[in-house]
């Protein structure tokens, strides 16, 4: 493994937890508190092409003032389909705002 351990705090109860850090293969946390149970760990999933969109456009107003920053335009549902989407490494989420390529 490549990451690292660091105390931490249960946001439920507030007991000592142990943090786990990684940078492979991209950045993350995870962490489990042995008193009441709650784990956080990452989970996977890509957003549908409305909440994609959604998120193009507040990536935009958010980058406005930028001097050479070129607006993200919306996608079709044609180039939205186009997209690869094979990346698989953690744990899969499902939720109306995402979706689990097939």
């Amino acid at each position: 493994m490549s990451g690292c351990t660091s105390p931490g705090k249960c946001p439920n109860c507030e007991t000592d937890v142990e943090v786990y850090d990684d940078w492979k293969p991209v950045n993350y946390s995870m962490q489990n508190c042995v008193n009441c149970g709650l784990v956080l760990f990452p989970a996977q999933a890509y957003e549908t092409l409305e909440t994609l969109n959604t998120r193009r456009v507040e990536h935009n107003e958010m980058m406005e003032d930028e001097e050479d920053w070129v607006p993200l335009e919306p996608y079709t549902q044609e180039e939205f389909d186009k997209i690869e989407r094979t990346w698989c490494y953690f744990t899969e989420v499902e939720d109306e705002r995402f979706f689990l390529p097939k």
